[in-house]
């Protein structure tokens, strides 16, 4: 019953904007009550925003993202340092895309562009009200001891800051220890009930060999892309956790050979610790002995390995921007996109890994800010379960193929809707005075100089002949059909000189108007 009451629950909205008419236009194109949202408050500057966050605990913020005080982006750090589930939705003008991408790393999930569209404001916000749900009915569904501390852990790996809810469900006043599990081939085919049989069986094998434990806990961890163990056992048992450990992988490999032919994993194994508090630490170390398997192969049983991996950022800062560049590019230019290739096929031992996944998360950011929802079609997730550099290379090019043809779709539509609009408004009133280039640019909503060089170029005739050429064929259909005037018909087409609308009939049909109706009326 608590949890459908709070399901049900109206959702509180703040809004911040430094200009008064933005937050009323934004509150007055919000449908409250179809949402079930409920206004919590508005501000026009980032201190006062926070201090209102704090004070009505929102559900979701919808900011500017230049404010005076405290700027956007550092109210949303400090607010989600204060409420790491508050949900937010930018609003920039088009010179704040590169300041509003930012955003996307601190968990911003939308931004909409000045002026505010309706359709798009309700879209945005009914996505976050579907997440926000999610989240909330997943707490509400811990309803037993084993979901609370998968929940718990989950949490704690991500943001080790707070560790004490965690160890209230887990007894680790010995020894503990974590490793890790690498699912490499075609897992990424894999969906979540999927993963979670997986999850299953290799807990159903690890159980058979862990009778030293005190506890433990196998769980699946998508940010990481991979399976984590937790062991808890006394300090006696020390020998036994790492022989019963590599028993246990070698058996599950042996389980996994016939039923998971296209998966092929590895183990790495952590070292005891006297405190949970250093888990993270330990983490990383277990991690980068994980990398290693992309040199040394998979398959293997991996201990803690005196490893460094770093992010290269010169080259992630240098190849990401390349590559950029050469998306937006009208045609790919395949020699210098294979030059970042080899850039990358350059890097190290200890700085390859780690400086792919950094361009990778750039690149999410480029590709979501250019595509929006299709930028969900260019998937990079396929690299973290290739088996070795070249095939890391290979997946990670083709990615690039593939946002590259999707922004030039978009490109080319874009430029196609304005003026598949601007012909279906000259079609219908093209016998009017005041229709013009500039009129007509202000219709789309582009300059006339950019919506002169776009016509031209989809057309293949300027604007101007293009009217001309509309205007004649239908004067040329009343010529043929009617017995009205030529003076009345120059005029029905948009001409109120007739000796102009003559001499531009005899240049585009080669005879006058009076004597075309002789041979075709």
């Amino acid at each position: 019953m608590q949890i459908t009451i709070l399901l049900l629950m109206n959702m509180k909205v703040v809004v911040l904007d430094d200009e008064k008419r933005v937050c009323e236009l934004v509150c007055a194109l919000i449908l409250w009550d179809e949402l079930g949202l409920e206004l919590a408050g508005t501000a026009s500057d980032g201190e006062q925003g926070l201090k209102l966050i704090k004070n009505v605990n929102p559900d979701i913020v919808i900011t500017d993202i230049k404010m005076p005080a405290l700027d956007g982006l550092q109210l949303i750090e400090e607010a989600k340092d204060y409420n790491p589930d508050l949900q937010f939705i930018i609003i920039s003008g088009y010179r704040q895309f590169d300041y509003a991408k930012k955003a996307i790393k601190f968990g911003v999930s939308d931004y909409l562009l000045k002026p505010i569209n309706q359709g798009e404001l309700t879209a945005a916000l009914k996505k976050l009200i579907k997440v926000s749900n999610e989240k909330k009915k997943a707490k509400g569904n811990l309803s037993n001891r084993d979901s609370i501390r998968k929940y718990y852990l989950l949490d704690f790996l991500k943001d080790p800051k707070d560790y004490n809810k965690f160890s209230t469900f887990f007894d680790c006043n010995d020894k503990i220890s974590v490793s890790l599990i690498n699912c490499d081939g075609e897992f990424y085919k894999y969906d979540e009930p999927a993963i979670e049989v997986i999850r299953n069986k290799l807990k159903d094998v690890f159980l058979c060999y862990t009778n030293f434990a005190i506890d433990w806990e196998l769980i699946y961890a998508p940010f990481l892309h991979i399976f984590v163990v937790l062991v808890s056992f006394g300090a006696d048992k020390v020998c036994d956790y790492r022989e019963n450990m590599k028993i246990a992988f070698h058996d599950v490999v042996l389980n996994f050979s016939n039923l998971y032919h296209n998966l092929i994993l590895t183990f790495s194994l952590g070292e005891p610790l006297d405190d949970l508090a250093f888990l993270q630490e330990e983490l990383g170390k277990v991690f980068s002995t994980s990398l290693s398997r992309l040199y040394d192969g998979l398959g293997c049983f991996n201990e803690i390995k005196k490893l460094s991996f770093l992010v290269d950022n010169d080259t992630c800062n240098n190849v990401s921007e390349q590559i950029e560049r050469l998306s937006i590019e009208q045609e790919l230019n395949e020699k210098e996109l294979q030059q970042q290739i080899n850039v990358l096929d350059k890097l190290d031992y200890s700085s390859f890994p780690l400086t792919v996944e950094a361009i990778t998360k750039k690149l999410n950011i480029f590709y979501k800010e250019k595509l929006g929802e299709e930028s969900n079609k260019i998937c990079f997730d396929e690299i973290y379960f290739d088996k070795n550099k070249e095939q890391i290379l290979e997946t990670f090019k083709k990615e690039i193929e593939k946002g590259f043809s999707l922004i030039l779709e978009q490109m080319k539509n874009k430029n196609v809707k304005p003026i598949r609009i601007a012909l279906t408004y000259i079609e219908g009133h093209y016998f009017e005075n005041q229709l013009s280039l500039d009129y007509l640019s202000e219709i789309v909503h582009l300059s006339p100089a950019y919506f002169s060089a776009l016509f031209k170029k989809e057309i293949n005739i300027g604007f101007s002949e293009y009217l001309k050429k509309i205007r004649i064929e239908k004067s040329k259909e009343l010529l043929a059909s009617t017995s009205l005037s030529i003076k009345y018909i120059a005029n029905k087409v948009g001409y109120n000189d007739p000796k102009h609308f003559a001499k531009c009939f005899i240049k585009q049909v080669g005879i006058k108007p009076h004597d075309y109706r002789k041979l075709y009326g």
